[in-house]
């Protein structure tokens, strides 16, 4: 149960990287998450047979997944090269933390951003706490952001979440953390950050939107110039052509 928490949060990452549907399979003991979703679920039989190592299947589903309604949803994690992370310099294994590294330093940053008593417990997290404390205006965490697009007649909404707005009386600064150990994938990563550029521009057309990331390692504020909109349409085009 103490796991509960961090169990969830994994949850919703898993479930907001889905293009179009995310389907459970649970086994016959009752599981929390599962029964806590606002779904229906159904009793199915599943038929368990031993597979060769080295023997490929096709698996087909007991069920029919009708095509999605409405608008085409993508995060801007898709619209991201990933093969730029598979160089070993793009680091999200530090400080023996293992794979969950960097989940554990925004969750820190979520946590102290909204004024929870929480201690930082190794240099990126220390780094990441005076960065806050120099905040003087409104913090917003984990905001959540969607930008409706039309490409080539589809129309297509990109959904991903801030990791902080900071807001002030004329300017509104979207702050993006990362625990990379380079800066290797800043191009991508600019991407990501312009469709939550062009979401807030449109919501305070009066105020100055600025976007950064805050590289945890060394403490260091990066800012990025957002991609104009036709170019981010450039690029939502080509992923959906894939």
């Amino acid at each position: 149960p103490a796991d509960y928490d961090e169990e969830r949060r994994l949850l919703y990452v898993s479930i907001t990287r889905a293009k179009h549907h995310v389907i459970f399979a649970g086994g016959e003991e009752p599981n929390s998450f599962l029964e806590s979703l606002p779904v229906d679920i159904e009793t199915g039989a599943t038929d368990v047979s031993p597979v060769e190592r080295g023997q490929t299947t096709q698996t087909q589903l007991p069920f029919t997944v009708a095509p999605p309604d409405g608008p085409r949803k993508i995060t801007p994690h898709d619209l991201m090269d990933e093969s730029v992370f598979d160089d070993d310099e793009i680091d999200m294994e530090q400080e023996g933390g293992g794979t969950g590294f960097g989940s554990d330093v925004h969750e820190f940053a979520e946590e102290y951003a909204s004024d929870s008593d929480v201690s930082a417990s190794n240099d990126h997290e220390r780094h990441i706490k005076q960065f806050i404390d120099g905040l003087e205006g409104e913090k917003r965490v984990e905001e959540p952001a969607r930008l409706p697009m039309e490409v080539d007649g589809q129309r297509v909404t990109i959904s991903g979440v801030v990791d902080l707005v900071h807001l002030t009386e004329s300017t509104i600064e979207i702050i993006d953390y990362k625990t990379d150990s380079s800066r290797r994938a800043e191009d991508e990563y600019r991407k990501q950050v312009s469709v939550y550029y062009h979401v807030l521009n449109s919501v305070y057309p009066d105020r100055e939107v600025t976007a950064s990331l805050f590289y945890s390692g060394p403490g260091e504020r990066v800012s990025l110039t957002p991609l104009g909109y036709p170019k981010l349409r450039e690029v939502v085009e080509l992923v959906l052509r894939d």
